[in-house]
């Protein structure tokens, strides 16, 4: 009997991800009852509803329905590399920060440079360490402005305002506020807006999280020892005035450093990497088990392989440069490219070839 033979095609596409009107923009910082009705795009997870957005000065954060004296942590990586979770820790921290016993302490998707933390009574931003750990730019009244005046205000224009809505620390609080690309990143780009960056956060409480952003990420209790790994997170590709990427509309996944996959099912992402030395994914067998990559599938560490999966990989462009792509020789399914196949090493095999 014959090995199937795998079908490769290759197809020029223009992709355009997210919706990229207005998304530059100036929101005013009150906690209003508007809320992330003032910024161009946003997001729901659970009952929590985020909003981002940013000029060439500032980035705007907004979110609605969430205990105002529980903290957000979001975690930017503004300087990406490829693979994200590659490199040194010079170029970015892996874990979360362990913090005052309402922050967890996770493993991140990629190289963070940048972690903030906020609440209605302490504000605080960190820096990466260069040890795969975090240095403190420091934190209370004035965490997020670094000045010498309290930045909490409930006037607008303000670097941070909350608003209880009423009821004391309720779930249906509201947050808002804006930091310095400056104070957010120091040295790191010169300080300036990013050209581009990844991003992911959550509402902690006690040892554990909820609102998290992307809505795929662990959410729940006994978030501790770096056990609960986050993998998924948000790619904002293009941050330009005009021309910005929707902050909520590229949601993009990393495996995680420790874990094989024996039975990986269908998945829709902008974004794809595998960087696991030592460990393996495996496509759910039979149909229906698809792969969808909008940006780019790569291959850095580890191994994917199509096992007896019959459901197509479709994706923009792929990167192998490490680790090994194998189309199994029987029904592992097509392969589908529209833009480049890059292998500067690592290994690609189709029907055992």
């Amino acid at each position: 009997m014959k090995s199937k033979l795998h079908l490769i095609t290759f197809a020029a596409a223009l992709i355009i991800s997210g919706n990229l009107f207005a998304q530059f923009t100036t929101p005013t910082i009150d906690a209003a009852n508007d809320g992330v009705g003032n910024y161009p795009n946003n997001y729901t997870s659970g009952a929590t509803n985020w909003a981002l957005t940013w000029n060439n000065t500032d980035l705007f954060v907004c979110i609605n329905n969430a205990n105002q004296s529980e903290p957000v942590t979001i975690y930017l990586d503004v300087d990406p590399i490829v693979p994200l979770n590659g490199g040194a820790n010079a170029n970015g921290t892996l874990v979360g920060l362990n913090y005052d016993g309402y922050t967890t302490r996770p493993n991140l998707p990629f190289r963070a440079d940048v972690c903030i933390y906020a609440h209605n009574g302490y504000r605080e931003i960190f820096r990466r360490d260069g040890a795969n750990g975090w240095t403190s730019l420091g934190g209370g009244a004035t965490g997020i402005c670094g000045g010498g005046t309290n930045d909490f205000t409930g006037n607008a224009n303000g670097q941070y305002s909350s608003n209880d809505n009423g009821n004391g620390n309720g779930g249906d609080d509201r947050r808002e506020f804006r930091i310095s690309w400056a104070r957010l990143q120091g040295a790191i780009n010169g300080g300036a807006k990013p050209v581009a960056f990844n991003w992911m956060g959550y509402i902690s409480y006690n040892n554990g999280m909820y609102a998290q952003v992307p809505v795929e990420n662990y959410n729940g209790n006994n978030v501790t020892g770096n056990i609960n790994s986050i993998v998924r997170y948000f790619t904002v590709s293009n941050t330009g005035n005009g021309t910005s990427t929707n902050p909520f509309g590229q949601n993009s996944y990393t495996q995680p450093l420790t874990v094989t996959n024996a039975a990986f099912g269908g998945i829709s992402v902008y974004d794809f990497t595998m960087n696991s030395a030592g460990q393996t994914i495996t496509r759910t067998a039979g149909a229906g088990q698809g792969w969808t990559i909008a940006g780019n599938l790569v291959v850095a560490n580890g191994t994917i392989t199509s096992g007896a999966s019959t459901t197509a990989i479709t994706t923009r462009n792929i990167d192998i440069r490490g680790g090994t792509l194998v189309l199994a020789s029987v029904g592992g399914g097509d392969l589908n490219v529209s833009g480049n196949f890059v292998e500067t090493s690592g290994t690609f095999t189709c029907n055992g070839r």
